[in-house]
């Protein structure tokens, strides 16, 4: 049977409407929506762009495909899987606060079902990683969550087993595996469980459980997205959301919700979310919930040391003090003596004030990725030992990641590819695309067996 091939581009233009939101500002913007190709065959892949013009960049865009699908992005693909109609609608958001609408029809017919066509679902955008665990049961086992599904790679056979349907979304935002071995996925539309050895999957939405929305602008609907994950010493299931913070007990089917309205939870977008050593969870608003006591301790630039609001990074340090990294500078805070101590270019060894990165090594030392460099702290002594692309093997000097290995090397993820550093021996070992073929972004990094490692792009 030969393959219908879904690459063939024919440049179609919506019919582009433009309409007011009711109750928001009106914006001087022009947005259409570009859809390649205009074939009707099952499963039908689209690729989806906003043509914008007018208002105030950098736009904000919303996607929905009409099947449940979302996006974020000014350009992307989806696959419609199902025969029908479907109402694709995009809304722009300027910085000023305009929107701009925009609307269009897709049919897709499986008149010319072909089964063929499918092998291109399973491997839709699975190469744009997300996140990355290492299965507690068998150390050679990664799951990966991608951009276009779940990824269950065994690293010793290279057998894959994807999941798509079982999702709720196949963009997964922050994968966890809790103590009874389940891996939880947050996606851009709800939470999954997945007990792999059971082989049941429980999925959790807005509809059917206590995770937390917030109505959505007219005509676009709402999203469930999942933004991080922590399971704390309780067992409890902690969801970070765009809507709030929530608490799942899975054992008893309990949630509870925290957010701007309920709490004194100063954001309801929560990015990160770390449990010190005392039990209180942090989230990056900055806050800190003694959930026993129910008491949120909310820090802000007006009331503590916090250079910024724009908080990039969170560690919490076998010491039990806080380090948070900022566009503005690193920030300790030792809880107990209410002390706030500031790192910048100014008063400090700190190479770059964007800290997008931070680890503790077993030594105690503290490690911090910034925009011009790499920069190892010994607190107790002040000392700061700086490494940059002219001074060490660095070769980039924006870090993206970073990871202590097992064997005491550290591991620096970059903008041009992957260094291990071996601090005692002062020896860099670089991995980039020219020597090895690794893509030059590592955004993510995770320990694997012996002094292997996994790295997302």
């Amino acid at each position: 049977m030969q393959k219908t091939s879904l690459l063939i581009r024919t440049l179609l233009t919506a019919v582009t409407i433009l309409t007011l939101c009711p109750g928001i500002a009106q914006a001087e913007m022009s947005v259409q929506i570009l859809t390649t190709p205009d074939q009707k065959i099952l499963p039908l892949e689209v690729e989806f762009e906003a043509v914008v013009s007018g208002g105030t960049a950098p736009y904000t865009y919303t996607w929905n495909f009409g099947d449940g699908g979302s996006s974020t992005l000014p350009k992307d693909s989806h696959y419609f899987r199902e025969s029908g109609q479907y109402n694709v609608t995009l809304l722009v958001t300027d910085t000023a606060g305009g929107y701009g609408f925009a609307s269009k029809t897709v049919t897709v017919s499986s008149s010319t079902f072909n089964p063929e066509n499918a092998v291109f679902t399973v491997y839709s955008d699975t190469t744009k990683i997300t996140s990355t665990v290492q299965d507690s049961r068998d150390s050679s086992i990664l799951w990966v969550g991608t951009r276009g599904g779940l990824v269950r790679l065994n690293t010793v056979t290279d057998e894959k087993k994807f999941y798509l349907n079982e999702l709720p979304d196949l963009y997964v935002k922050c994968i966890i595996q809790s103590s009874d071995k389940a891996i939880w996925i947050g996606t851009y539309s709800g939470l999954a469980r997945f007990d792999y050895e059971k082989d049941q999957w429980t999925v959790f939405t807005a509809e059917n459980s206590g995770l937390p929305y917030t109505p959505p602008p007219p005509v676009i609907e709402k999203s469930d997205e999942v933004t991080c994950l922590l399971q704390t010493s309780d067992e409890a299931i902690w969801v970070g959301t765009n809507d709030g913070l929530a608490r799942f007990d899975y054992e008893k089917d309990q949630w509870e919700v925290f957010d701007e309205d309920n709490s004194e939870l100063p954001f309801n977008r929560i990015g990160y979310l770390v449990q010190t050593s005392d039990g209180a969870v942090w989230v990056d608003s900055l806050a800190r919930f003694d959930y026993e006591k129910n008491q949120w301790t909310v820090f802000n630039t007006s009331n503590s040391g916090l250079p910024s609001y724009n908080i990039l990074s969170l560690l919490s340090a076998s010491n039990g003090a806080i380090w948070v990294g900022t566009w503005d500078g690193l920030v300790r805070f030792d809880y107990e003596k209410d002390q706030w101590t500031v790192f910048n270019t100014d008063n400090s060894g700190l190479p770059g004030n964007s800290i997008w990165s931070l680890v503790q090594t077993s030594d105690g030392a503290l490690w911090a990725g910034t925009s011009d460099g790499l920069a190892c702290f010994d607190y107790g002594n002040d000392q700061w030992t700086v490494f940059n692309k002219d001074n060490s093997g660095l070769p980039f000097n924006s870090i993206l990641s970073l990871l202590p290995a097992s064997n005491g090397a550290l591991w620096v993820g970059t903008w041009n590819g992957l260094v291990r550093f071996d601090y005692e021996k002062n020896q860099w070992t670089a991995f980039n695309t020219e020597n090895c073929g690794l893509p030059d972004n590592i955004n993510s990094l995770t320990q694997a067996s012996g002094d292997g490692l996994w790295g997302g792009t």
